[in-house]
């Protein structure tokens, strides 16, 4: 597989690392990932947390695409703490991938998708720099924190500061959120199936994931505001020429289909070129991971519509 790892120094205190897939650059169309919360630009190969999507003959086929995957700055992938995280919001974040891609001659990036955190931070690049994406497939995501995920953001942030075992802990409370009721009724059939689940995915995100980077990327989760310092929603979005396919999830309890439909409703209203989709799940959130099938329906048709 054809895959080159870059590390760029920027002038905030942050590095960021990206790593590119498939067609050598100025090869092809330009896609442009960014991850989920606990993500990183591992999306394709053995390891990858989107290589059923990812790859060459897959969806985003990489005998096509020339894909560049983000390392959000601040997840740690690089092995970079960030301490002070009340410094960074999801502005400055979306402003150094843009600028640091753009200085690397990254000029127009043809598709561009964004999950859950990553699809927050894609309505920044996609209201801060109007004409610069193509296309952008906002998947569970919203373009604002709601009070409900402001309120979960900030309930893990209370267990990492004051719990024995930080990590494991808001992952397991994490999950729970992550998931629903209907699907946690579908997956197990006993409690004690459920309690060795969660406790698995605590253990596992604390052998990769520290501490630090927990901390900054549930930080960003909640502040995500992508209309700051606009008038309204309306204003911020007038100038975007972007073609805009929202992915909700039906039973998402973090980025609510009806808010999405209602984003929807006022982007027609303005007359923006914008689709939206909606997978049909008993796992909340996290079937933006799980129904690959329905996904991939999604991409597919919209990658052929030509605007």
């Amino acid at each position: 597989m054809r895959t080159e790892e870059l590390e760029i120094e920027t002038n905030v205190g942050l590095t960021l690392s990206y790593k590119t897939y498939g067609r050598a650059k100025g090869e092809g169309e330009t896609v442009l990932v960014l991850h989920a919360l606990t993500g990183n630009s591992n999306v394709t190969g053995d390891d990858g947390w989107w290589k059923d999507v990812v790859g060459y003959d897959k969806t985003i086929d990489l005998n096509q695409y020339h894909v560049v995957a983000i390392n959000i700055p601040g997840n740690g992938s690089n092995g970079q703490k960030v301490d002070d995280i009340e410094r960074y919001d999801s502005y400055l974040i979306s402003w150094l991938i843009a600028d640091t891609l753009q200085n690397e001659g990254y000029f127009k990036i043809d598709l561009a998708f964004g999950v859950s955190l990553g699809g927050g931070l894609l309505w920044e690049l996609i209201i801060d720099n109007p004409t610069w994406i193509a296309k952008a497939f906002v998947i569970a995501a919203h373009w604002k924190s709601s009070p409900w995920l402001r309120g979960i953001t900030h309930t893990q942030n209370e267990i990492l500061e004051h719990s024995a075992n930080p990590i494991e802990d808001a992952r397991k409370m994490a999950m729970l959120f992550y998931r629903s009721p209907e699907g946690f009724e579908q997956k197990f059939t006993r409690s004690s199936q459920a309690k060795g689940w969660l406790n698995y995915h605590g253990e596992a995100l604390r052998s990769r994931f520290t501490k630090e980077a927990y901390q900054l990327m549930n930080h960003l989760l909640g502040n995500i505001n992508a209309v700051e310092g606009y008038r309204s929603f309306s204003d911020a979005i007038l100038p975007v020429s972007t073609v805009i396919i929202q992915v909700g999830i039906n039973s998402d309890i973090l980025f609510s289909a009806s808010d999405n439909r209602k984003t929807h409703f006022e982007l027609v209203t303005l007359g923006k070129l914008t689709y939206y989709e909606e997978i049909d799940s008993v796992h909340g959130h996290d079937a933006f991971l799980i129904e690959n099938e329905q996904l991939e329906i999604i991409i597919n048709r919209h990658i052929k519509i030509k605007s």
